[in-house]
């Protein structure tokens, strides 16, 4: 089944009120299709990756400290038929859902979220809201320690040691609230990706059952 990551999705979205798929959209389109015929994959910064992953605990742990807390990981992915998440926190007494982006370095470290990532994020948050059914999102940008093994030779080693400063200064959020309009666009959108990337992967006769989406 092809389904779209949420966090992929804002890729989708310009000129959500309307019922085709912008120029930008079918790129990113026909780049999965590449990548699914030809058998590649973009290149990745690791260390930033492995910066996200072994940091995880550490960021939730400074996020539950700065809003008064105690959040746990989540280890449950949702699907539908369209989309598909797995976000970092899900606050039940809020009915809200969180996720945590893991800052690299103090210069990638977001101190205000710009307009152009919140269209982005607003849509990976609408689609986790739409899979859990949750009244709340936000993205939380989260700021620890990075370990030395992971920090670039490129950077200066200052820019990852950060645990001195004070926690409210390492959290930067941004919240929304559940709209039914936003929901109804992305859905539409996404399944018009859908049933193009489709009928590009059956033009070359792929076997659609065995991927899943990820731009």
């Amino acid at each position: 089944m092809l389904k779209f990551r949420a966090s992929m999705i804002g890729k989708l979205m310009a000129y959500p009120d309307k019922d085709t798929l912008s120029s930008g959209a079918m790129t990113a389109i026909y780049e999965k299709a590449s990548q699914i015929i030809l058998d590649w994959h973009p290149q990745l910064d690791m260390h930033v990756i492995e910066k996200g992953r072994q940091c995880e605990d550490m960021a939730i742990e400074l996020l539950s400290s700065v809003l008064g807390k105690k959040y746990v990981k989540n280890e449950t992915r949702l699907s539908t038929d369209l989309i598909t998440g797995e976000w970092d926190i899900f606050d039940e007494k809020e009915n809200k859902i969180i996720d945590i982006k893991n800052a690299y370095s103090k210069k990638t470290f977001p101190i205000i979220i710009t307009d152009g990532d919140m269209k982005l994020y607003e849509w990976q948050l609408t689609a986790y809201m739409s899979l859990k059914d949750a009244d709340k999102a936000a993205i939380a940008y989260c700021l620890v320690d990075t370990p030395s093994d992971l920090v670039s030779s490129r950077d200066d080693p200052d820019w990852h040691y950060v645990s001195h400063l004070p926690a409210k200064d390492r959290v930067t959020i941004f919240n929304m609230e559940r709209c039914v309009t936003k929901e109804r666009q992305m859905l539409k959108k996404v399944k018009l990706a859908q049933d193009e990337l489709k009928r590009i992967l059956e033009e070359r006769d792929f076997d659609l059952s065995i991927y899943e989406v990820d731009f």
